[in-house]
C-alpha cells in the first residue's frame, strides 16, 4: 500500500454548491466504499470536506460519480490538495 511503485494518493477536497442536505456525504461514502477507497467526508458551515485515499484513477471515478450520481447534488466549485498517505481501513462519514 505504501510502496513507491503504486499510484496511491491521498487528496483533500472542499466542495461548494448544493452539497448540504442533499445526501452528498452518504453518496460519497457509498461510492468510495464500492471503489475500495478510504478516508472521510464531513459537512462544514458552507461546504463539504472530504479526504480520500486510494489509486488516483479510482478517486477520479469517485469525483465523476459525485458530479453525476444524484439529481440533487450540484458541485459549483471544488478545491483539492495532495496529502500524505495514512494507514486506515475504511471510508467514514464524520460529524
Amino acid at each position: 500500500m505504501f510502496g513507491k511503485n503504486n499510484n496511491m494518493v491521498r487528496r483533500f477536497y472542499c466542495f461548494y454548491g448544493r452539497v448540504q442536505g442533499v445526501g452528498f456525504r452518504f453518496t460519497a461514502s457509498a461510492i468510495a466504499e464500492s471503489l475500495g477507497l478510504t478516508g472521510w467526508v464531513c459537512n462544514q458551515d458552507d461546504h463539504v470536506e472530504m479526504e480520500v485515499q486510494g489509486p488516483a484513477d479510482q478517486i477520479d471515478e469517485l469525483i465523476r460519480g459525485l458530479n453525476g450520481e444524484s439529481a440533487w447534488i450540484r458541485i459549483e466549485r471544488t478545491t483539492v490538495e495532495e496529502r500524505p498517505l495514512k494507514r486506515e481501513k475504511k471510508f467514514r462519514i464524520t460529524w
